[in-house]
């Protein structure tokens, strides 16, 4: 399953064949190179996980896109300055910004888009957060989401919180 979203032997994966040349060719020379295998956090009284690190190809994904860089930062910044969102790990932020330039390859992420972006990327958090699961990039049967973000009550409260933050921000664009 992991093989089908990282390459085949000719094209890459499939969802990069939507994209432009340029960024296909970064994308796929960096899946081409090293990965490396790291540990995930686990649950109290969970055996040690490890997951696949793609750094170079997803490195390689966000800074080939327009402003997902910076829009990866403001979220982390977001998070870290907002208890209730304290607890989500950097990398299920940066997979949530992968999530949206995979599923919209026709979007460049120009610098005047910025705010409608980040609002974006909350949109799509909030979404998934109340699924219960940010898949990996590369493995969609394994979820960032893990320990405490999986009890039903914590999870609410993040979609809450971002419910009304979204609202608060949309309001306020533009004044």
């Amino acid at each position: 399953r992991v093989w089908s979203n990282i390459g085949t032997e000719h094209n890459g994966p499939h969802w990069l064949q939507k994209h432009a040349r340029h960024f296909q060719a970064a994308v796929r020379i960096a899946l081409e190179e090293e990965f490396f295998v790291v540990p995930k956090p686990s649950p109290a009284g969970i055996e040690r996980e490890w997951r696949l690190d793609f750094h170079n190809a997803e490195k390689k994904i966000i800074d080939n896109k327009g402003v997902a860089k910076p829009v990866t930062k403001i979220l982390k910044l977001f998070r870290s300055n907002n208890a209730p969102l304290k607890s989500l790990s950097s990398y299920s932020l940066k997979t949530i910004v992968m999530d949206m330039i995979r599923d919209d390859p026709a979007n460049h992420w120009p610098e005047s888009d910025i705010a409608h972006l980040f609002l974006s990327a909350l949109e799509h958090l909030m979404l998934k957060l109340d699924q219960g699961k940010i898949d990996f990039f590369f493995d969609s049967m394994a979820n960032n989401l893990r320990g405490k973000l999986l009890e039903p009550i914590v999870q609410e409260n993040m979609v809450q919180f971002l419910k009304r933050s979204i609202s608060k921000l949309k309001t306020s664009q533009n004044t």
